[in-house]
């Protein structure tokens, strides 16, 4: 799912352009606007955001991992047409969270370990007990974390902003993951959450470094897109829940 604001229709003209590079089919997801406004330090934008997630995971099943875009997402795996991105489905635990496609991390002090070659796991701050982590732009939804969001309280959740909701309650409590290298960034466009031009220039040019040769390649993608939200999926990790060994997705 990918979501949208109607009047942005060339946001959407423009994410569904790199889809289609990718082999993706996604589904589009009008963003809410116009809801009375809640008291609180959020703006009119950032709860809009909060507001149409938590309208996607209360209608989302629990019986699959949901895939969530927002329509300013921008793949470097466009420029890099190497290896498998399935890796990353493959390497994951049979039990798990979040995972982040791309995301900003912040925080020297804390030290996120890799678990795998593909895998980080996101490392909550002992001293704030949350992980200093930017961007929802596209993120992996386990069912236990979409159980775990509905159960919280909506004055909790639109208490801050989705990714520090997310980095504060979801990623503390659950095994949560980013994907290495990280490779689903941001465009630089007019945001409408923030209402003014977003600068992450730096931020996309420092991953792209860390890129270097290459590893998700277009045709990947979205094989591995597919084997992570679909029925078969499905199948393998209940099969894992029970003990079953299954080897990794080719």
């Amino acid at each position: 799912m990918c979501i949208n604001l109607d009047r942005r229709t060339d946001r959407w003209q423009s994410v569904t352009r790199r889809f289609s590079e990718l082999g993706l089919e996604v589904a589009r997801v009008s963003a809410l606007e116009g809801l009375p406004t809640r008291p609180g330090p959020l703006s009119r934008g950032e709860q809009s955001l909060v507001a149409t997630n938590l309208r996607i995971l209360e209608d989302a099943p629990l019986d699959r991992p949901l895939c969530v875009f927002e329509d300013d997402v921008r793949f470097l795996a466009e420029r890099r047409p190497l290896a498998v991105v399935a890796a990353v489905e493959a390497e994951l635990p049979a039990r798990w969270g979040l995972l982040f496609l791309g995301a900003h991390l912040f925080g020297r002090a804390v030290r996120h370990p890799q678990v795998s070659p593909h895998l980080v796991r996101l490392v909550a701050s002992p001293r704030d007990d949350h992980v200093y982590l930017g961007g929802t732009q596209a993120v992996v939804y386990h069912p236990s974390a979409i159980a775990l969001i509905r159960s919280i309280p909506e004055s909790v959740v639109f208490a801050q902003p989705w990714d520090v909701f997310l980095s504060r309650a979801i990623v503390p409590a659950l095994r949560c993951f980013l994907a290495n290298p990280a490779f689903a960034f941001q465009i630089e466009d007019y945001s409408d959450l923030v209402g003014a031009w977003t600068k992450r220039r730096r931020f996309i040019r420092a991953n792209e470094r860390r890129i270097l040769r290459g590893v998700y390649s277009r045709t990947a993608l979205g094989r591995w897109f597919a084997a992570l939200t679909g029925a078969a999926a499905v199948q393998r990790r209940a099969q894992i829940d029970s003990g079953v060994r299954v080897p990794p997705v080719p």
